[in-house]
């Protein structure tokens, strides 16, 4: 990682190390992103498929969310929209090992699931 990663990942704590863990290096949409994401800014985030647009958000947005509020909260922390099925259960399947890995958990709500209970 580059001396600006490091500081990116500094900033970020322990979220970016359960989100880029395996990033040998940040890819530049993750390096833009992250501090406006984290400094609540809206963001339009254009790139390639696998190009890293999941944790590019997710790092910044759940370091905000862990940095700001109790864990010990029983209650919906970040709401995350997407327009199909298929892109919520492959959203899901990117997010729960790193959620995991910070004590967190995600559910999923589609016509075919209803997790509202996690």
């Amino acid at each position: 990682m580059t001396a600006t990663d490091h500081d990116i990942v500094r900033r970020l704590g322990s979220s970016a190390r359960a989100f880029f863990g395996n990033f040998r290096r940040l890819r530049e949409i993750q390096r833009q992103a992250a501090g406006p994401v984290r400094n609540g800014q809206s963001v339009l985030l254009v790139s390639a498929t696998a190009s890293g647009k999941t944790e590019a958000v997710m790092a910044p947005l759940v370091a905000r969310l862990i940095q700001t509020r109790p864990l010990q909260e029983r209650a919906v922390r970040l709401l995350v929209v997407a327009p199909t099925r298929a892109l919520v259960n492959d959203l899901v399947a990117r997010i729960e090992g790193p959620l995991e890995r910070l004590a967190l958990t995600c559910g999923r709500q589609t016509g075919d699931w209803r997790d509202k209970a996690r």
